[in-house]
């Protein structure tokens, strides 16, 4: 288990920009199966984050509950209950689409394609989408040759917010529940 933890810990560091709740978590819980004692302060930190959405709560409680902590998990699913809201599901995708790790340079990488994607090119790829995605594919390559300068998460904030209300925010929220009152 301590490798597997190790693992994860280090794969974060690739994939997410440093001192983001997949990083910081992952350390902690790695830390913690190794003997060395999480850092309660970081994790307290982490549930009280500013930057941490409903998307990443869930996930979190979802951890926590595999980890056999029901009162962490149901605490971190109350907080992202609170931030059902599209200011919140941005902070989610912030921590994918931002930074120079991996995931935040695919990201940029994928907004550059999009740019230079024809109208008909788009229109091909969404008609095998369900109508949601597609939308939100729609949605994001007309934002990103609008907006060429802006940063991703901004020039993207609209088709995220359309995305988050039309698919996202009932399911996440239905979930999050589930995890926040279940009594087990």
């Amino acid at each position: 288990m301590a490798g597997v933890a190790v693992a994860a810990m280090l794969a974060s560091q690739e994939l997410f920009q440093r001192d983001t709740w997949p990083v910081v978590l992952s350390r902690e819980i790695a830390l913690g199966i190794c003997g060395k004692g999480a850092d309660m302060a970081q994790l307290d930190a982490l549930i009280r984050g500013r930057e941490v959405g409903p998307a990443s709560f869930l996930a979190m409680a979802n951890i926590f509950g595999m980890l056999r902590n029901p009162a962490i998990a149901r605490e971190l699913a109350k907080q992202g209950i609170r931030e059902l809201k599209p200011e919140g599901f941005r902070k989610d995708a912030a921590v994918i689409i931002s930074g120079d790790r991996l995931l935040g340079k695919t990201a940029l990488a994928l907004a550059a394609a999009l740019r230079e994607s024809s109208d008909d090119d788009i229109q091909a790829i969404a008609s095998r989408l369900n109508p949601a995605e597609a939308a939100l594919l729609r949605d994001c390559a007309r934002l990103l040759k609008a907006t060429p300068d802006k940063p991703l998460a901004d020039a993207l904030a609209p088709a995220l917010d359309a995305w988050w209300s039309a698919a996202l925010r009932q399911p996440i929220g239905e979930a999050l529940a589930g995890v926040a009152f279940d009594q087990e």
